[in-house]
C-alpha cells in the first residue's frame, strides 16, 4: 500500500504552457484524492493528464497507467485494472500524494512525450468508455 508523506518541500515539475492544455477543466475528482502505487512504473515522475488506474475491490490499488520509460508511451492496461482518471497535478515517483480527476475535460490532442504527456490516442476508444464523465475534446468543442 502506498503511503503519502506530505511534508515534503515542493518540486515543480511545470516548465511550460503544456501543463494548462492536459486537463483543461476539473469539476469533480476523488474526494481526498489517493496515494499511487508507483510499484514498477518505469518512470520517474508524472504530469497533469497522466492515467491513473484501480483494480476493483480492491483498497488502495492506484497505479500510474504504466510507461515505457519517462519519455516514452503508454504501455498496455495491466489485466485487471480498469482505467480510473487523470493525475491533476504533477509530482516525483516518490511523492505519492494526488488528485485524480474523474469528471472534466481532458485534451487528447494535447501531448508532447519529450515533456512527459504522453499520446492517449491509441487508446482513446477505451478511455472513452471507462470514463463517461470525461469529456474528450476534439468530440464536442
Amino acid at each position: 500500500m502506498a503511503k503519502a508523506i506530505l511534508n515534503q518541500e515542493s518540486v515543480s515539475l511545470i516548465d511550460d504552457a503544456m501543463e494548462q492544455c492536459i486537463y483543461t477543466d476539473y469539476f469533480q475528482g476523488k474526494r481526498g484524492g489517493v496515494s499511487l502505487d508507483f510499484t514498477g512504473f518505469k518512470g520517474t515522475f508524472v504530469r497533469r493528464g497522466h492515467i491513473v488506474i484501480h483494480k476493483p475491490g480492491e483498497v488502495d490499488s492506484h497505479k500510474p497507467m504504466p510507461v515505457t520509460a519517462d519519455f516514452g508511451t503508454y504501455e498496455a492496461l495491466p489485466a485487471g485494472y480498469n482505467y480510473y482518471g487523470f493525475c491533476i497535478n504533477g509530482h516525483n515517483k516518490g511523492e505519492v500524494a494526488n488528485g485524480v480527476g474523474v469528471r472534466g475535460n481532458r485534451n487528447p490532442r494535447a501531448f508532447n512525450a519529450t515533456k512527459g504527456y504522453y499520446d492517449v490516442t491509441a487508446i482513446l476508444p477505451a478511455l472513452k468508455t471507462a470514463l463517461p464523465l470525461v469529456t474528450f475534446l476534439g468530440d464536442n468543442d
